[in-house]
């Protein structure tokens, strides 16, 4: 089946909304009325703000208050207002007020009998001269030295704000996110409050020397646009528009960890569980935002002599571990909230190498390898990671833990299989992931909506990776169905994941050369990107450069060189000023851009083709050389697009460097890797052995690499087919060229059974393939005096690129012109003069159609 461009914004549920059962959420909030009155008054127009946010997801929050309480004289009403609340929040300042104290006993009680609510207790920061009542210090001493309990130190009531979303986000069963946009804390993509009067926003020093930059930016920019117009202007606003999109960004990143870091924080404060004093020293320095401060703290050279000292008295080793463990995530949480660089990503991985050794050591359990693990994956460690995620695997599993994180584990196990081209296990992992969240999401739709809508992605981009277009398509084609009903539903908050669904099936059509549905769903992907990036959303320069690049290489397959070109510099530019700040990350990406680009220059014969190809490799060859294991891979894909330039050029000692350099470095491989890339080589290799008249040799070369796609195939027949058509096809074409036709036509034929076996529905790579084997094969017909046969081959030759031709007439117009050209020679051979005559119109019009194009395509005159 194929399908057009409404089918891509279509589900194959229609119906897909659930009904919604409103759930009650209490949350009570103990204060002095005397002098947090203003406070009460904010917070219950913030919890007001949140019901008009969450009511449609059937959540609905019910706030009470200590001033409540006082006007209440029945006992049983007062102690159920106090009973049931998910939440607990007490703040005082100079004054406690014995309400709001009682209260918190009642709270207390509650908890320790049930588990719930979970009390947050915020003290207002003192003036200086100010001096706090006897009835708060002494509630503070009672935290401090019979409770154990943690509290913390607002300026601005904001910080309360933050601190009850996360709480309330820390519950899976509600569903609640939080994110950032521009200082504005928001959820569901609706802003809530302001966080610039948050210490730990305001004073962290990288986001506050981005915004510096951004306004020194911005006025540059707005003195430009007051200028005259003219190139130069306008080259200078072109340049500050690409510099303030890319601190936008990077804005936006710190930001994230920013959060990412008060989570952790509002997690371990609030939990229940007790924490290191110096954690506890920590996280009042942090409600200070002073960063440096919680940085000298835990990295105090005298920390490990106490560790070594505390575990000689106490002999309480596991707990003393699991404190010193939590410390060391806590500064890594410290250093990515300043920004991933090349200084703190040494120390990072120092820190989480450090943490594994004390948790092997010590037999811990193993919960924060998930984030170490991605923390690896996301700087391309992907053995490392591996490593870590098979321990975090065992643990899991052995210590029973919830499904929820077992399904996020299985998903990460997934990518990171993918990325090692492990196809089969990624695609295990996945459907171990899709299983899980299946289940459930028979429990909670709306929930788990999300979570289901990524398995179908990611299970299309395992399908695409194995050939199977059309299992692909139908997963993503779900996944977008489910992502577009998100999109309704929470305007602003999953656009991002809709063009990445976009763009998944976009490169499943690109593999097929389905290139007109190809273009739309990738145009939909970048479109989306662009908007989300004018308007700072949350979204990755990254993710723009990739849509940059896709569209870049679809408009070289597609020949329109000039649009091309444009996407792929930018593509490159995108990448090359990521990675000037985290090269770890993105050089790898930067080389595959340069490759790209190359590419086109390749297809339009420029010379700047081999420089750009030298750029990709020097990069490629100096992250070999770090991580040989990693880059081999992509290395030897580079030399041998090198080697085709050099092998087109005729420059046939180049050529043949290249070629034998993929397979010295391909012995470092194993299994499928090894035998794909060696079997490309030796078949370049032949290719100049034929260039070079020396037919023997290149039979000798093909016929080896022929053996090794044999193998291949026997090992997975949708998986290398296509490689397996390729070898017969050029062993025919050496046959061919020695005059051999007999053995030509029994390659030729091998090559046409394995095409025919492979074929799917509307498949135009393999519809393609099928059509230049007829031609071929036609030929050999002809040349030994089977005209009638060749007739009819060459009729089917034709119908199969007239089809094409009119799906994708750039690209497949000379073919159908040369298939045009091959009956009319035919025909007049045969004496057919009508269809001579008949063939002959058709390539005139095909060529009287080209001639306008290229007019058409030409700079105009005045």
């Amino acid at each position: 089946m194929t399908f057009g461009e409404d089918n891509l914004t279509k589900t194959d549920n229609p119906d897909e909304r659930i009904n919604i059962t409103m759930q009650t959420i209490n949350l009570f909030f103990a204060a002095s009325a005397s002098e947090n009155e203003d406070e009460l008054i904010e917070l219950s127009d913030y919890i007001n703000e949140l019901n008009t946010v969450y009511r449609h997801k059937g959540i609905y929050f019910c706030m009470n208050d200590s001033r409540d309480l006082a006007k209440i004289t029945d006992e049983l009403e007062r102690e159920s207002r106090l009973r049931n609340n998910r939440l607990f929040v007490i703040f005082l300042y100079k004054n406690a007020e014995s309400e709001a104290l009682k209260a918190f006993d009642t709270a207390l009680n509650e908890f320790r009998k049930k588990g719930f609510p979970k009390i947050i207790t915020f003290f207002r920061q003192t003036k200086p001269g100010e001096d706090r009542g006897e009835e708060v210090l002494g509630f503070m001493k009672r935290l401090d030295k019979q409770l154990g309990h943690f509290y913390s130190f607002y300026d601005d009531i904001s910080t309360v704000k933050l601190t009850i979303l996360l709480e309330l986000a820390r519950d899976s069963s509600l569903n609640i996110n939080a994110d950032m946009e521009d200082l504005r804390v928001g959820a569901e993509g609706v802003s809530l409050f302001d966080a610039n009067n948050i210490p730990i926003y305001a004073n962290n020093p990288r986001l506050r020397e981005l915004r510096e930059k951004k306004e020194e930016l911005e006025e540059r920019y707005t003195k430009a646009q007051n200028q005259t117009e003219n190139n130069e202007t306008a080259l200078e606003k072109l340049k500050l528009s690409g510099e303030i999109n890319r601190l936008n960004e990077e804005i936006k990143i710190t930001q994230r960890d920013i959060l990412s870091l008060a989570q952790t924080i509002t997690a371990c404060a609030f939990s229940g569980k007790n924490v290191s004093e110096r954690i506890k020293a920590a996280y009042r320095l942090f409600e200070k935002g002073d960063y440096d401060g919680v940085k000298v703290l835990l990295t105090d050279e005298k920390r490990e002599e106490q560790l070594t000292q505390a575990m000689l008295i106490t002999g309480q080793a596991q707990k003393i571990m699991g404190g010193y463990i939590e410390e060391n995530l806590l500064l890594i949480k410290t250093l990515c909230a300043e920004g991933i660089n090349t200084e703190s990503l040494p120390a990072i991985t120092a820190l989480y190498g450090r943490c594994e050794q004390l948790t092997e050591e010590y037999a811990l359990n193993k919960d924060f390898y998930y984030t170490y693990a991605y923390f690896l994956t996301e700087q391309k460690e992907y053995a490392k990671a591996k490593e870590i995620c098979g321990a975090l695997e065992k643990d899991w599993e052995a210590r029973n833990v919830s499904k929820v994180k077992l399904a996020a584990m299985y998903n990460l196990l997934g990518n990171l299989m993918q990325q090692c081209n492990d196809l089969n296990n990624s695609e295990k992992y996945y459907l171990k992931a899709m299983e899980i969240r299946e289940s459930l999401a028979e429990e909670n739709p709306e929930q788990f909506r999300e979570d289901i809508s990524e398995c179908y992605n990611n299970l299309g981009l395992i399908y695409r990776d194995k050939d199977l277009y059309e299992r692909s398509e139908e997963m993503l084609l779900k996944c977008i169905g489910i992502r577009l009903l998100l999109c309704e539903a929470h305007p602003g908050n999953y656009e991002s994941s809709l063009a990445d669904a976009y763009n998944s099936i976009g490169a499943v059509y690109y593999s097929m050369k389905r290139y007109d549905l190809c273009e739309k769903a990738w145009d939909k992907a970048l479109k989306i990107r662009e908007e989300l990036y004018k308007n700072q959303s949350e979204k990755l320069m990254k993710d723009l450069a990739q849509s940059y690049n896709n569209m870049g290489i679809l408009y070289t397959a597609m020949n329109r060189r000039d649009t091309a070109e444009g996407y792929l510099i930018k593509a490159v530019e995108y990448t090359a000023e990521m990675a000037k700040d985290n090269p770890a990350a993105y050089e790898a990406e930067l080389a595959l851009r340069y490759a790209s680009l190359a590419l086109l220059y390749d297809k339009a014969g420029k010379k700047e083709c081999e420089e750009v190809y030298l750029k990709a490799l020097a990069i490629q060859e100096r992250l070999f050389a770090l991580s040989p294991e990693i880059y081999r891979e992509s290395l030897v894909s580079t030399n041998n697009n090198l080697g085709a330039v050099y092998l087109k050029a005729s420059f046939l000692d180049k050529a043949q460097d290249r070629f034998n350099k993929c397979i010295s470095l391909s012995e470092g491989l194993s299994g499928a890797k090894l035998l794909f890339n060696m079997a490309n080589a030796y078949g370049n290799l032949g290719l100049i052995n034929i260039k070079r008249g020396n037919l023997p040799l290149a039979e000798k070369q093909s016929l080896k690499a022929l053996e090794m796609r044999l193998e291949l195939y026997a090992r997975d027949k949708l998986a290398y087919g296509k490689g397996l058509i390729e070898g017969y096809y050029g062993m025919g074409n050496i046959n061919f060229g020695m005059k051999c036709f007999d053995k030509a036509e029994e390659y030729y034929e091998s090559a046409l059974k394995i095409c025919r076996s492979l074929s799917e529905k509307d498949n135009p790579s393999l519809k393609a393939d099928t059509a230049k084997i007829y031609n071929n094969l036609g030929t050999v017909y002809a040349l030994t005096s089977r005209s009638e046969k060749a007739l009819d081959i060459f009729k089917e030759m034709v119908d199969i690129y007239e089809k094409l031709y009119g799906a994708s007439p750039e690209i497949y117009r000379k073919e159908l012109m040369r298939s045009y050209e091959n009956m009319c020679t035919l025909t007049g051979n045969m004496g057919l003069a009508d269809s001579k005559e008949f063939y002959g119109v058709k390539l005139l019009l095909l060529k009287d159609a080209q001639a306008a194009d290229q007019t058409n395509k030409e700079p105009q005159g005045e």
